[in-house]
């Protein structure tokens, strides 16, 4: 069952919900874990309390509809035997099945009773989230962007008065999207160069007028305090780069051939990507000193000394069955010195191998872990990170552990990588996130740390220090919008819920990941032009893979030479304001920054159609053909085509 213990309070204001989530211990259960969406449904990360006969665990969640379910020793999903609102076949985009799941509904019925009959004491409890959001207001670009959240259709209008420096003046707030059919997300982009930012929201709601900006956590001081705190984006931070994706492979046997393809397509950016099992045994990127880590060291330094900036994916939080101190484990049991780096379910590895078993180990090498390591998945006795890989996960509450992965971090921070991307980073708990972002920045204080997602980003966006995500979920679907499977609408839905009310600079180094294997041969090359095209619009991130170097025809290479030259001359597409809709099909993505603007169409239907919009009236430069456009308002787009436009009037 679930129920609704209260809600935060800040200086009279109301923000999250406290909910409780229990459930009958059930008798057969060693662990009984929550599973919801933010988690990626990846059972380890809410775990429930066994008080008496019963599981409980707590949380701080918005108003909104959750599916949740339980998982028993990591294994068994069940849904809540004590709540009858429940939806058979749920799809789990990020684990590709569907499994049952309870509902719960928070904050719903107040919102909806509260705004049946609206008063000033309504709206303003309401909107009191503001109070606790960070993203109340953002410095993006020489543009402050002042938001509210507010009940859906319950005002007229919302103007914000503000003063720039010497300057003053009004803008009205827009609606740019809603967020679970009841709450209304505002914007107003604000040009402020220089200067303190100060601002006073007017808002109307029927006859009622509230001027918020006088008392309370609604005062002038708040707000500056609010701005003061916001990142800006300087010229020396690495976000806003293409960069060419590599593998370790790639690094260590033909770095020649990576410096004439950096050296063609004009970019000095690489990450260094690792498959989910990858060539070396995970284990030895942490065992920092080996010759593996030496030797990617020096490939690492060869790099840099050639001017070309590394982000190395580090893959922190599994294992190979292969690593010795599994190995260990499963000789001695809980005798090992490892015995705390895994989690351990059962007692049955507790008392080790038999003397036989042991000489068969030694015998058989890795290939006797692995028939060993059957036994151990049809028992469940341990914890893995990905059943289909073997790989076991390693217990983040172990400060052996910890300490391990501080040591690696370091290490490869000072061997002159520009960042990390934490491998997987939707199974480790956001405060060993905090940690590990913290270790970075303590070594290298402009290194990014991103997280490679499968769930929804903006939960671990807001509440954790990590500077970006590399959302794969969403590479998938871009894969769909341009193969004409998934609508526009749909497409321009899940970017609104998933990153329009998260901070611009996190915005800003996150970027969707494409799968490896989607290249030329998979994909016509005009729907590969269109996938970058949107990566080059939507985000500060180019990622270009080796794999469409070399897969596809000298007209790709030739076109993504390009893109990388349009990337880097024009800023509004690395670091400005940015709004996207679909019109008539076909996406369409504004990028703002020093008064300009880029605009990029995109018609990935194989139909002719045509864009009306008013934003598209006067002369542009067509970015990519490299020649001029007039129009009066509307552009005709050829099938699997896009136009990334530049306003000249």
């Amino acid at each position: 069952m679930y129920k609704v213990l209260g809600r935060e309070e800040v200086d009279g204001y109301l923000g999250r919900y406290l909910v409780e989530f229990s459930i009958p211990w059930p008798e057969e259960a060693r662990t009984v874990h929550l599973l919801m969406e933010y988690t990626s449904w990846k059972p380890g990360l809410l775990p429930l309390v066994k008080i008496g006969n019963r599981g409980y665990i707590r949380l701080k969640l918005w108003e909104g509809t959750y599916p949740y379910a339980f998982a028993i020793n990591m294994d068994k999903v069940i849904t809540d035997p004590e709540n009858d609102n429940y939806v058979k076949g749920y799809k789990v985009e990020y684990l590709n099945t569907r499994i049952d799941v309870s509902i719960a509904t928070i904050g719903i019925q107040e919102i909806i009773q509260d705004m049946a009959k609206p008063s000033l004491s309504s709206i303003l409890k309401h909107m009191a989230h503001i109070a606790l959001d960070e993203s109340l207001a953002d410095y993006a670009g020489d543009y402050w962007i002042l938001r509210l959240r507010m009940p859906k259709l319950s005002l007229r209008e919302v103007k914000a008065k503000y003063q720039c420096g010497l300057e003053e003046g009004l803008e009205e707030l827009e609606v740019i999207g809603t967020k679970n059919d009841l709450i209304d997300y505002l914007e107003a982009l604000i040009p402020c160069r220089e200067g303190e930012l100060r601002y006073l929201f007017n808002v109307r709601s029927g006859s009622l007028s509230i001027s918020l900006g006088r008392g309370g956590p609604e005062s002038s001081e708040y707000f500056l305090a609010k701005t003061n705190r916001v990142f800006s984006v300087s010229e020396e931070s690495p976000i806003g780069v293409p960069l060419l994706e590599i593998s370790l492979e790639d690094v260590m046997n033909r770095i020649g051939e990576v410096l004439n393809i950096l050296n063609y397509l004009g970019i000095r950016h690489v990450r260094i990507t690792l498959p989910p099992q990858t060539i070396v045994r995970p284990e030895e990127l942490l065992n920092v000193g080996n010759s593996l880590t030496r030797e990617i060291e020096s490939d690492i330094r060869f790099l840099r000394n050639r001017g070309i900036g590394v982000f190395m994916d580090i893959p922190i939080s599994y294992v190979s069955p292969c690593f010795h101190g599994f190995i260990d484990v499963i000789e001695r049991g809980s005798k090992s010195n490892y015995w705390d780096w895994f989690i351990i379910i059962s007692k049955e590895l507790s008392r080790g191998l038999s003397v036989s078993r042991k000489h068969s180990l030694i015998k058989g090498s890795c290939y006797m872990v692995y028939e060993i390591l059957k036994e151990l998945e049809s028992s469940n006795s341990i914890l893995f990170e990905d059943k289909s890989l073997s790989l076991i996960r390693l217990n983040l509450n172990s400060l052996k552990v910890l300490s391990v992965i501080e040591k690696a971090l370091k290490f490869w921070i000072k061997a002159g990588c520009h960042g990390v991307v934490i491998k997987r980073a939707y199974t480790i708990p956001l405060e060993v996130i905090d940690a590990i972002t913290a270790i970075v920045k303590d070594v290298k204080v402009n290194a990014l740390v991103l997280g490679e997602y499968l769930g929804d980003p903006t939960y671990v966006l807001s509440n954790t220090l990590i500077d970006g995500v590399v959302d794969t979920l969403l590479g998938n679907k871009l894969i769909s919008l341009v193969t004409n499977v998934l609508p526009c609408s749909k497409f321009v839905g899940m970017l609104f819920t998933r990153y329009t009310s998260s901070p611009p600079h996190k915005l800003l180094t996150s970027y969707i990941s494409i799968p490896t294997e989607v290249s030329c041969g998979l994909l016509d090359e005009g729907e590969v032009k269109l996938i970058y095209v949107i990566l080059a619009s939507l985000y500060g991130f180019l990622p270009i893979k080796i794999i469409d170097i070399v897969n596809c025809s000298k007209r790709v290479r030739k076109f993504l030479r390009t893109l990388v030259s349009i990337v880097e001359s024009f800023k509004q597409l690395r670091r400005g304001f940015m709004r996207f809709m679909c019109v008539n099909g076909a996406l369409l993505i504004r990028r703002i920054y020093e008064n300009s603007e880029v605009i990029t169409l995109v018609n990935p239907s194989r139909e002719r159609v045509e864009v009306v919009h008013g934003i598209l009236r006067g002369e542009f430069k067509d970015l990519i053909g490299k020649g001029k456009i007039k129009s009066r308002g509307s552009i005709k787009l050829a099938p699997k085509s896009a136009l990334m436009l530049f306003k000249l009037s």
